[in-house]
């Protein structure tokens, strides 16, 4: 226990340290922007009059023009936006699409493969099935339902007690199914 809790307490530690290593040099960015221009190349981290005026001075400058830059950046944004939103919205609807296609039953089978049916009995021989006659009461449900099965259509018994094994594997012989 004592050593998970190192564990634990170092794996957070190299976290931390690794966050650090990368919101430090945005922390230094910012600091830096709300310096006067006569602090910038002092080598403190805060600022020791915080001031807006850099960020003042961008938006009103002749020379640069703040608000087309912001307005071509916002429309590139909204078409990218839109785009992968489009694409991934089609994505999902694909990728859903070919999952239902592949666990479904295919609708391009022959007629003679659609009748066709496939069955697992799942045998329970625990203690609480041979309670009250539960035993006797299962095995007519799954005979009834072995007798409807035709030619074709295939069955395997699988015993679930005390772990599953396969009493007859998947086979088309249903006399077999029947009979054990």
């Amino acid at each position: 226990m004592r050593i998970r809790s190192i564990n634990l307490a170092l794996t957070y530690a190299l976290l931390i340290a690794v966050a650090l290593l990368f919101v430090l040099p945005l922390l230094w960015m910012v600091c830096v922007s709300l310096k006067p221009p006569a602090e910038v190349l002092q080598p403190s981290f805060l600022p020791t009059a915080p001031t807006l005026t850099g960020y003042r001075e961008i938006v009103r400058s002749a020379q640069f023009d703040f608000l087309l830059y912001a307005r071509n950046t916002l429309i590139i944004l909204v078409l990218s936006l839109a785009g992968v939103l489009l694409s991934s919205s089609i994505s999902v609807f694909l990728v859903i699409g070919l999952l239902a296609a592949a666990f479904a039953r295919p609708f391009w089978t022959s007629a003679m493969a659609a009748r066709r049916r496939v069955a697992v009995v799942a045998i329970d021989n625990s203690m609480s099935m041979q309670a009250r006659g539960r035993w006797e009461e299962q095995k007519s449900r799954a005979l009834g339902f072995l007798n409807g099965l035709e030619d074709g259509d295939q069955a395997a018994l699988l015993v679930m007690h005390p772990a599953p094994w396969w009493l007859v594997p998947m086979t088309g012989d249903l006399s077999r199914v029947r009979s054990e």
